[in-house]
């Protein structure tokens, strides 16, 4: 009886450590993808910067003016790139943020778990003392003279409320 509830706060110990590795490491991830949001963002802002300069000086000429229409496509198109990876990389955030709230629930609820299991491990230990000594008493037949304490045939004890806590 004993080692079954060792073996289930053990467990619970070790879904803990599990929630707690799942956190630190959502926490790294959210971290490095915000980073990268980061340097993103400052990509996008000199990428409009790069944009609006190509813009002011596309009427210099005509072959210039290609050439800059074709260097602002394809920075228009890094731009759309770039601030659709924001986009995914911002929906990644929630998503790792939502997911590092869930980590964080687990950890509460494996912690209420396990300290569940140890109070019914403690308690369970004081009811096989208070049982040994009951039994210890009847065997001794202390008492049997007064019925205290009495094994009766469904195996109930009486007064079993006592003792425990």
């Amino acid at each position: 009886l004993c080692e079954g509830y060792k073996s289930a706060s053990d467990m619970a110990d070790a879904r803990v450590e599990d929630w707690k590795r799942m956190a630190k490491s959502h926490e790294e991830q959210a971290g490095k993808m915000s980073r990268e949001l980061q340097a993103l963002e400052q990509k996008l802002a000199k990428a409009n910067h790069e944009v609006e300069q190509t813009r002011k000086h596309s009427h210099e000429s005509e072959h210039r003016a290609a050439q800059r229409d074709a260097l602002m496509q394809t920075q228009e198109e890094a731009l759309k790139s770039a601030q659709s990876r924001v986009t995914d990389l911002q929906q990644q955030q929630r998503v790792l943020e939502a997911q590092l709230d869930d980590a964080r629930k687990h950890l509460e609820e494996s912690k209420t778990q396990a300290a569940e299991t140890a109070k019914k491990y403690e308690n369970s230990e004081k009811m096989i003392v208070w049982l040994n000594k009951q039994l210890t008493s009847i065997q001794l037949g202390g008492s049997s003279a007064n019925g205290s304490g009495a094994v009766s045939g469904s195996g109930n004890v009486s007064g079993a409320g006592t003792g425990r806590g």
